[in-house]
């Protein structure tokens, strides 16, 4: 089904660009390059409407097959991660202390840094 799907999508996404590229507009366009005869079926009253209704349908079917690809993959029960092996970390055994042993050590002295001076500091 999925296959299926993004060929359609395919399909109706050229298609779209193609409709909004034949349309004509206040500027250039492909409307131009067309043949005249195509030009007498499409530049009557009601062609233009017809391009604007082909346009909007084939614009929604654009919608509809995008939509139904993000959902159809989600229905599978594989994920994306199933083929990673996780690796469980190995616990480490824990170390005893002897009794009377500091596991922080204190530095011996005066480490505490002097407090700067306020007051008259020339720079």
């Amino acid at each position: 089904m999925y296959p299926i799907l993004v060929v359609l999508h395919v399909i109706i996404s050229i298609l779209l660009m193609l409709i909004v590229l034949i349309q004509s507009s206040k500027g250039s366009s492909l409307a131009g390059l067309v043949s005249s005869t195509s030009d007498m079926i499409l530049s009557g009253g009601s062609g233009n409407v017809l391009l604007k209704r082909i346009t909007i349908g084939v614009a929604v079917a654009f919608a509809v097959t995008s939509l139904l690809l993000t959902v159809v993959p989600s229905k599978s029960t594989r994920s994306v991660t199933d083929g990673i092996a996780v690796q469980q970390p190995v616990a480490q055994p824990a170390q005893q202390q002897q009794p009377g042993e500091n596991p922080i050590s204190v530095p011996s002295g005066n480490t505490v840094p002097a407090a700067p001076q306020q007051g008259n500091t020339a720079k």
